[in-house]
């Protein structure tokens, strides 16, 4: 299920898909282990010796008095690893209607990467002495005299949906995403991505 069908529950935003605090915890464990991770099928209810010592895991750990740590929902459902938004091109009527009765039971509407917003409104706070709010800070944002391309940019950095540099190092098969892909091109430089780099160094 994780191997086969994690990209489906991603671009889905996991609506409708049981048991997604299990499933997520496991993928962020894959997405960010320094080693390649690989799986093989083993024929269930049959002698042989993989089937057996998973059944004498299972047992031990039924029997065992050690308490099982659970992730924290907070924890799963703000871990970069994890693609944050659905694909709309994948989304049915059913998980639509899945997703809005959700949203309107809970009642409360998430802010994402609360704290790269933190952040940013403590070096506002710094430079300025006032505080401003999410909403302020975003229409800050809105109001500059720069190009739309550097105001989306800046917008995504601050709503940390940009992901650069030693994050992509842990995802196999997205490592080269670690470098900057246009001092590669022109000069054939490794340099490591970075917010200073992509707004203060790169051409």
């Amino acid at each position: 299920m994780i191997c086969n069908l994690s990209e489906k529950y991603e671009d889905l935003n996991w609506i409708g898909v049981q048991n997604t605090d299990l499933l997520k915890g496991i993928l962020i464990r894959l997405h960010t282990r320094p080693a390649q991770t690989s799986f093989q099928w083993v024929k269930g209810q049959d002698d042989n010796y993989s089937n057996n010592r998973v059944d004498e895991l299972a047992n031990e750990g039924r029997e065992t008095i050690l308490e099982v740590e659970i992730d924290e929902e907070d924890w799963i459902n703000s871990h970069p690893a994890l693609q944050d938004s659905a694909r709309l091109q994948t989304l049915k009527a059913k998980h639509m209607y899945y997703a809005l009765l959700k949203w309107h039971s809970t009642k409360i509407t998430p802010i994402p990467h609360q704290d790269t917003l933190e952040v940013a409104k403590d070096r506002v706070e710094e430079i300025t002495g006032l505080c401003p709010m999410n909403e302020r800070l975003l229409k800050g944002v809105k109001a500059l005299g720069v190009p739309h391309h550097l105001k989306d940019h800046m917008r995504c950095l601050l709503l940390s949906k940009i992901k650069c540099g030693p994050f992509w190092n842990n995802i196999i098969g997205h490592t080269q995403k670690a470098h900057c892909s246009v001092c590669k091109r022109r000069q054939g430089w490794e340099i490591t991505e970075s917010e200073e780099h992509m707004w203060i160094q790169c051409e």
